[in-house]
């Protein structure tokens, strides 16, 4: 029996929103920060709702161009990774909220100078001098507490491994690498890079806020996120509904995944085109991804799912011949009926939990996207039949399938968008099919900064 596999390829944005605001106390306002999520799928390893962003906090990037704009040869010269965290802030009401230490306060004039137009005059009274001072904002989660010289504490080898450092001007980037044996199913670690959501675009050149603005940071996710389902197609030529009759089952011995995906990579917070990660310097090998275990694969599909006989004891599943001769695991002595109910004309995850999802950068080694992948599932379909009296053991016939096919994909792999690929296991042949979907079921994912004067009660 051969397998047909349909790669449905799930493209999709980070979804929630963040609101930071500043308190205009004095003339010289200070910014304060405050933020919400959107509803996102329960993950441990993914940044998925506000819960997830308050446990990590965020970190911001800030330069200060007196007179002009932002340019290359700007430095981190107003906030350099600061750690903007949730937390308690005392006094009457008690409340939470988005904090950082030192406060810092918006530049109060124009320019060098300058009379501001903050009188709310319509114009009349515009600011002079050579150009107004502008704060540029970039932020990043979850927060990786550096150095100066921009080594992350710890000095991990998978996830943000470093950040440029205080001294370097230009753009803020994160060196971000994936675990040494690929891209892992349980504790791959997400990265989210901050936008404004109506631009998709960073927040560049912004000068003092009116009592009535904010600045929202959309986080977008920067990595592809890879799900995989499976099913049957039985005596099919098309995908159908027909289930394997029930003396036959379909069960997975390995899925394997590999592609040039590269392995560590810089991710640029000033990106460039709306909405989309710009990740520069892609280093390190094609890779194998880390392939569903005992722990993370679905047991329903799973030939070695462990089962336990009328006595408790566990049984050695490493053999499927070995299992099915034996006579004495159950008091009605049929093994088979106790196998897991295996692939079916239904779609099943090969995961055994949505927090398991494969997350990878979207480059290869030589900076042009990715746009293949290659799956190779083994599988072995057990029919029982009672006229086998030959087989080792009787009554059933074992035939063990390899089927390795390549996933070529005409638009490449993304950042921040989910695929979702589903294997077709069949009787004949074995084909692609695609479609995409979004990666978020919530809103817009977003965080305000800085407002001059506090919202209304």
């Amino acid at each position: 029996m051969t397998a047909a596999v349909a790669i449905v390829c799930l493209l999709a944005a980070c979804s929630g929103d963040e609101a930071l605001t500043a308190t205009n106390a004095t003339d010289t306002p200070s910014i304060r920060f405050d933020s919400y999520l959107g509803r996102q799928p329960a993950s441990r390893a993914l940044m998925s709702d506000i819960g997830d962003l308050r446990a990590t906090g965020f970190g911001v990037c800030a330069y200060y161009t007196p007179n002009g704009n932002y340019a290359a040869a700007t430095a981190p010269n107003f906030m350099y990774n600061q750690l903007v965290e949730y937390r308690a802030l005392y006094g009457e009401p008690y409340i939470t909220a988005w904090t950082y230490f030192p406060i810092k306060f918006w530049p109060n004039d124009y320019s060098t100078g300058a009379v501001d137009d903050q009188d709310n005059d319509s114009g009349g009274n515009p600011a002079t001098g050579s150009g107004a001072d502008r704060l540029s904002f970039f932020a990043y989660a979850p927060y990786a507490e550096t150095a100066t010289n921009g080594t992350v504490a710890g000095a991990p080898t998978s996830g943000i491994t470093a950040l440029t450092a205080a001294t370097d001007t230009g753009d803020p980037l994160v060196s971000y690498t994936i675990a040494a044996s690929g891209p892992d199913l349980t504790d791959a670690a997400d990265i989210l890079w901050g936008v404004d959501a109506a631009t998709g675009l960073p927040h560049l050149n912004m000068t003092k806020q009116r009592t009535d603005e904010t600045v929202a940071f959309a986080f977008r996710h920067a990595l592809t996120r890879l799900r995989l389902n499976i099913r049957a197609m039985v005596d099919e030529t098309t995908p159908g509904t027909t289930d394997p009759d029930a003396d036959t089952r379909i069960l997975v011995n390995s899925i394997a995944v590999s592609g040039n995906a590269a392995s560590s990579a810089r991710l640029n917070l000033n990106n460039t085109t709306a909405y989309t990660p710009l990740w520069q310097n892609p280093t390190g090998a094609a890779m194998a991804f880390t392939s569903p275990s005992a722990t993370t694969i679905n047991p329903v599909i799973y030939s070695h799912t462990p089962l336990y006989d009328r006595n408790g004891a566990a049984i050695d599943m490493s053999s499927l011949a070995a299992f099915l001769g034996h006579a004495a695991y159950w008091d009605t002595g049929d093994n088979f009926s106790h196998l897991p109910a295996g692939v079916t004309a239904t779609a099943q995850s090969v995961f055994a939990s949505t927090d398991n999802a494969y997350l990878f950068i979207p480059l290869t080694t030589t900076g042009a996207q990715l746009t293949d992948l290659t799956f190779n599932v083994n599988y072995t379909v057990v029919t029982r039949d009672p006229a086998l009296v030959r087989n080792n053991p009787a009554g059933f016939s074992i035939v063990t399938n390899d089927i390795s096919r390549t996933l070529s994909l005409a638009t490449p792999f993304q950042g921040g968008k989910e695929y979702t690929v589903q294997l077709i296991l069949g009787v004949e042949s074995v084909a692609f099919d695609a479609a995409v979907s979004d990666w978020t079921d919530g809103t817009e994912t977003s965080v305000y900064v800085p407002q001059n004067e506090e919202a209304a009660p």
